[in-house]
């Protein structure tokens, strides 16, 4: 087990939160549950941070030293829909999403912020996500 480095709850369901640690997983919980109900792996390293975006439950966005991985679990479980290396010699150090637009603003090593502007994502929904969890629970018990 490695620490963990960041929790966050889901803004769209209040009992479901996100957890990263430094041995590059992330993991998906339910507040009655004792162990995570979806886990995934960055390819990048130690996850340093994660946020929820405000509009797409099923969306978060992952910082690793290296990079800023978009996840949409409507996609995929295995991979991330949108990765941004830093700039050499940098690393990334946090991540919000804009409330009101399709960007998400990055904070640096050298005290810089970038905005970066989605593209391709889902139209907003609360409700996705427990679709998407309802499937992952079935395809467990097969």
């Amino acid at each position: 087990m490695c620490p963990v480095n960041c929790i966050t709850w889901c803004p769209h369901h209040p009992d479901v939160f996100l957890s990263c640690s430094s041995d590059s997983t992330i993991q998906l919980w339910k507040q009655d549950c004792l162990s995570p109900l979806l886990s995934f792996t960055s390819n990048h390293g130690a996850v340093r941070e994660l946020r929820w975006s405000p509009k797409q439950a099923t969306v978060f966005g992952a910082v690793t030293d290296g990079q800023i991985e978009i996840w949409d679990l409507n996609s995929s479980f295995l991979d991330p829909v949108i990765v941004q290396p830093a700039a050499p010699g940098l690393k990334i150090t946090s991540l919000l999403f804009a409330s009101l637009t399709d960007c998400v603003v990055v904070g640096d090593s050298c005290g810089q912020v970038t905005v970066y502007q989605l593209h391709n994502l889902p139209v907003g929904g609360q409700g996705n996500l427990l679709k998407v969890l309802h499937c992952s629970a079935s395809s467990k018990e097969l």
